[in-house]
């Protein structure tokens, strides 16, 4: 009579089946409403969110691999945890607000209950973007405000930065006001 161990294959294969049953259906209540939308969006959508019809039902996967800020610095304001990202500008970039917002939610979404500051520096003249940039409907009905900081460096004063011997800003000299 041969025993089999506590952790023979056999088992083991049965284990493995199991788990990869429910590591394919990890979300199941997720994907019985996605189901369910993807069945009766064009009922199911302007119920939730009145006044809009349904053109199209699309499945996108978010790619964030390719979003890479400029500079990230921690720090802390008013006692608090605050993260500042600042994105250094050439030139212009019709893009420019999209690319904040996403750098933002990723900063939000990363360090969690940290404020987020996000400051433009343009190195040289060209068209900016302003804020707060809100996004909203033709009514004036706001449904996102996004706000950060801009910095025009041929609008800096050069003098106060010489004055004060502030030498690591030398750099930045040509390109302010009257240099």
């Amino acid at each position: 009579m041969k025993l089999e161990a506590p952790f023979s294959d056999r088992s083991t294969r049965r284990r493995s089946k199991r788990k990869a049953r429910a590591k394919r259906d990890s979300q199941p209540f997720d994907n019985v409403i996605k189901a369910a939308f993807g069945i009766d969006a064009t009922t199911m959508v302007p119920e939730l969110v009145e006044g809009v019809d349904v053109v199209s039902a699309e499945n996108v996967e978010l790619d964030r691999s390719k979003l890479k800020a400029d500079l990230i610095f921690r720090t802390y304001r008013k006692r608090r945890e605050t993260v500042i990202d600042f994105e250094l500008q050439a030139g212009p970039d019709r893009d420019m607000v999209y690319r904040i917002l996403q750098y933002v939610a990723a900063l939000y979404d990363r360090y969690r209950e940290a404020v987020i500051i996000c400051v433009i520096i343009y190195l040289f003249r060209c068209k900016v973007v302003t804020s707060p940039h809100v996004m909203g409907y033709d009514d004036g009905e706001e449904y996102l405000t996004i706000k950060f900081r801009v910095i025009c460096l041929w609008e800096l004063d050069p003098v106060p930065i010489v004055a004060r011997h502030l030498m690591p800003f030398y750099i930045l000299l040509p390109g302010m006001k009257d240099p």
